[in-house]
């Protein structure tokens, strides 16, 4: 009986150790980041008492109205710890801060922990083309995002051609010059989780730049000033056609109604009979 009781035992605390692995959040930072810890809690107890630990060691202990809060080691003045919420936040992170960071809660040993890890910022990537002699006379070529990653954590890899972003997610990419005419440029981009870094874009040695269509612009101008000329053109003869009628009909207007002498001119017998009038008066 006490032998199956000791074995519910260690069952019951490998079980709680699987437990609790499956819910280690792997968090980064680098030289002088805030670390902040929060704790996700389905109980709804107030908090009476927390306690952090860094590698299995004290690091900060908080009982709510018996004593203030303390820390431990190397986190006396760069550590705060909220009783609400049991949220820890570390100040000033260094390299020697890497490690397994647990709280308890009421004296219980909450399943959720850290692995926090130092990393570096990632640096500016540069694109390296191979082989180096790669030109638009050839069949493909290689492209590899070149910067140093070493203990930058995890990285990723994408690259972007022209203004398209690919879903590439290796170090290296291969074009050829079938499917990849359209792109004038080519960037690649890294991240790691404090952030990204873009390369220099270089260029396409399959790149194809466009024809200038310029007829579906031509044409319709061409069109509109066609139609302008045939307008102009057929005023022009308008008006000349009609001219010399416009001029016939003056003349007759200025004759029939201007006498020789510049006078108004009346009826014939009217002009005739001034005519003699004057000329016996003049006898």
């Amino acid at each position: 009986m006490a032998t199956l009781s000791g074995l519910c035992v260690l069952l019951l605390a490998a079980l709680s150790r699987a437990v609790a692995g499956d819910n280690v959040t792997p968090v980064y930072f680098t030289d002088g980041d805030v670390l902040t810890l929060n704790v996700t809690r389905s109980d709804t107890k107030p908090i009476q008492n927390i306690l952090w630990k860094f590698n299995g060691n004290l690091l900060a202990e908080r009982v709510q109205n018996k004593a203030p809060l303390e820390l431990f080691g190397t986190f006396i003045g760069r550590t705060d710890l909220s009783i609400a919420d049991a949220r820890l936040v570390v100040r000033n992170m260094s390299k020697a801060d890497t490690g397994a960071y647990s709280v308890e809660i009421n004296s219980k040993v909450h399943a959720q922990s850290y692995d926090a890890k130092w990393i570096k910022v990632l640096r500016q990537p540069e694109v390296v083309m191979r082989p180096l002699t790669c030109s638009p006379v050839s069949e493909s070529c290689t492209l590899s995002c070149e910067a140093d990653t070493t203990e930058a954590g995890p990285v990723t890899h994408s690259w972007k051609m022209g203004v398209n972003q690919l879903k590439v997610s290796t170090k290296d990419m291969q074009i050829n010059k079938t499917d990849h005419v359209n792109d004038e440029t080519i960037t690649c981009l890294i991240s790691n989780p404090l952030g990204e870094q873009v390369s220099a874009p270089i260029n396409n040695p399959f790149y194809v730049a466009p024809t200038n269509n310029t007829p579906g612009i031509v044409v319709p101008i061409l069109l509109v000033l066609c139609v302008v000329v045939v307008v102009v053109v057929v005023l022009v003869l308008w008006k000349r056609k009609l001219g010399p009628f416009k001029n016939r009909d003056a003349t007759k207007t200025v004759s029939t109604t201007l006498s020789p002498l510049g006078g108004v001119s009346g009826t014939p017998s009217e002009e005739h009979g001034l005519t003699e009038k004057g000329v016996n008066e003049t006898a």
